[in-house]
């Protein structure tokens, strides 16, 4: 079965945990900018210079987010995966682009997007999708996002390695059945 780009999901990942520990992570200085100038790879210093990409993120190894992401991960089958949390300011954004890093965690991978600040949306060539939680086609099809403009987003975000776009989105569909029957 495909899925849509965007398939929406309803799990508790504790939204206020999260913006707290995402907070506390920045007030310690864990964020880098992540700046591209001409296109994804072309990494850039000067926030000037970066006419790509413009964005903060925060890698997230231990301590409640990664605890979350883990219980979630398990629950729907899958095994390995990565964390982080990704912001945008009034100035930032990205253009086109499919993801490809890191490597391991793209290649018959999954993405799940959590917004923390309220719903958002990411843009696919067939528009805007608006979300709070989903699995997100970010492998396999080209998207974007611009926050220009706009408030403080911050968006948590899970790597499953192991589980296509299609395949964690049909685990999910499986346990949500699985969890209807049961009621």
């Amino acid at each position: 079965m495909q899925f849509p780009n965007v398939y929406k999901i309803e799990y508790d990942f504790q939204i206020e945990k999260l913006l707290e520990d995402y907070n506390k992570r920045i007030k310690k200085g864990m964020a880098y900018r992540y700046l591209a100038g001409e296109n994804y790879e072309d990494r850039e210093v000067e926030e000037t210079d970066a006419n790509y990409s413009k964005t903060t993120v925060v890698k997230v190894k231990n301590g409640i987010a990664h605890k979350i992401a883990k219980e979630f991960v398990e629950k729907h089958h899958g095994k390995e995966f990565i964390c982080h949390y990704i912001s945008y300011g009034s100035d930032d954004f990205v253009e086109w682009h499919t993801d490809k890093r890191p490597a391991e965690y793209c290649e018959n991978a999954s993405r799940v997007n959590v917004f923390l600040t309220g719903e958002s949306y990411t843009t696919f060539r067939d528009g805007d999708h608006k979300y709070k939680s989903a699995i997100v086609n970010v492998m396999g099809a080209e998207h974007k996002y611009d926050n220009r403009g706009k408030g403080h987003r911050v968006m948590f975000q899970i790597g499953i390695k192991g589980v296509n776009h299609d395949q964690f989105c049909q685990n999910i569909l499986q346990r949500s059945t699985l969890e209807w029957l049961a009621f």
